[in-house]
């Protein structure tokens, strides 16, 4: 996968990080919504203890992918937001365009 035109290819390929993206996810999502900061982090958590002695690769792999869509999902629910607030985004597109 390390050429894969994924561009979660890299937490696929590196669980622990993406747990711990996991779980700075819900932190943040806790303290923004004021929400408890412990049960966001036990629905996190949970998924993970629940199939980590999973042993069949095509299982594993749809757990992580299922991971990277709720990271994904929730930065671009957040860049859509702040499009609507009208926050400039971190790319400049138009810079992208004319190179």
């Amino acid at each position: 996968m390390p050429g894969s035109q994924n561009p979660g290819a890299f937490l696929l390929e590196n669980p622990l990080k993406m747990y711990r993206d996991c779980i700075r996810m819900a932190d943040f999502l806790a303290n923004k919504q004021g929400l408890p900061r412990q049960v966001l982090r036990q629905q996190v958590t949970a998924p993970w203890r629940r199939h980590q002695h999973e042993t069949d690769e095509a299982l594993i792999l749809q757990h992580r992918e299922a991971a990277v869509r709720g990271l994904t999902n929730y930065m671009m629910l957040e860049a859509g937001v702040g499009a609507k607030d009208g926050v400039k985004p971190l790319v400049d597109e138009d810079a992208e365009e004319t190179k």
